[in-house]
């Protein structure tokens, strides 16, 4: 009987790490895709790793090195996706400040033609 119960604990934990690779590859393959779907993947290995936590505890310290895989894991995705939304958000303030600048010169000349002896800019 304690055979079958720590073939079952062994199947547990190989499931827990599959769907933790599962997720974690999901949100590598979405990444600058989708970012509703790269959330969704996150959140749902976020929320793995901190149910771990207390069912660790209740356990007496089970798992500890499935808890710090999953943890890391996680760690890892947030850092990753920060990264990738920054140089996202970044991009598109390039973007903004040069149609900015564009759009600047080009109200600067029409001024100009205008008004032949006066230029106005505007910001």
């Amino acid at each position: 009987m304690e055979r079958l119960r720590k073939l079952d604990l062994a199947s547990g934990y190989t499931e827990m790490l599959q769907e933790v690779e599962t997720l974690r590859l999901e949100c590598n393959e979405q990444l600058g895709k989708s970012d509703e779907a790269v959330l969704t993947a996150y959140k749902r290995l976020s929320a793995l790793a901190a149910g771990l936590q207390p069912l660790s505890e209740a356990a007496e310290g089970a798992a500890p090195h499935l808890i710090v895989h999953v943890m890391r894991t996680a760690y890892t995705l947030r850092t990753q996706i920060e990264q990738a939304f920054a140089a996202d958000f970044q991009i598109i303030y390039q973007e903004i400040q040069s149609r900015r600048q564009k759009s600047q010169t080009h109200h600067s000349f029409q001024c100009r033609r205008k008004n032949s002896c006066q230029t106005v800019r505007f910001r």
